[in-house]
């Protein structure tokens, strides 16, 4: 298996930062956090959220932008302080383009597709843990079975 927490070094303007994956603990915490804005965006029947129908016009949300972009700051700065373990007030010394450049490998290292397979593949396991086996005994309608195809 590859190396699957990479290291990269971004250069700003003074110095060079690292950028690396979130620990596991505060990758879900990021991971419940970005469903949660994600939810923001669009409703249960996968409608975009911020544009309002009325009257027969498609009308732009504005108030609903300016929640998603409040919250959509609590999260960059969440990734990028956590990504590259420095502190506040390091990023707040950060210029925009810095900021951007940083949370953009934020973003990269902790969105690989290599995490998504894994987390995948630790749903499917999941999935089947959750899911009784068939029986092929009627007269044990009702009875839930474990899996045992747990794989390690």
């Amino acid at each position: 298996m590859k190396i699957l927490n990479p290291v990269k070094e971004v250069p700003l303007d003074n110095a060079k930062v690292e950028v690396r994956q979130l620990p596991f603990l505060k990758a879900v915490e990021f991971l419940k956090k970005l469903s949660a804005l994600s939810a923001q965006l669009f409703t249960p029947d996968g409608r975009f959220r911020l544009v309002r129908e009325g009257g027969g016009t498609a009308q732009f949300d504005a108030a609903a932008l300016q929640e998603i972009i409040a919250q959509s700051g609590d999260l960059a700065e969440f990734l990028i302080l956590h990504s590259t373990r420095k502190d506040r007030p390091w990023l707040e010394e950060l210029s925009t383009a810095e900021g951007l450049l940083v949370l953009k490998e934020a973003l990269a290292a902790n969105t690989a597709p290599e995490i998504f397979s894994l987390g995948k593949e630790v749903a499917g396991v999941l999935k089947e843990i959750r899911t009784p086996a068939k029986t092929k005994n009627p007269s044990s309608k009702g009875v839930r079975q474990n899996s045992s195809k747990i794989r390690f």
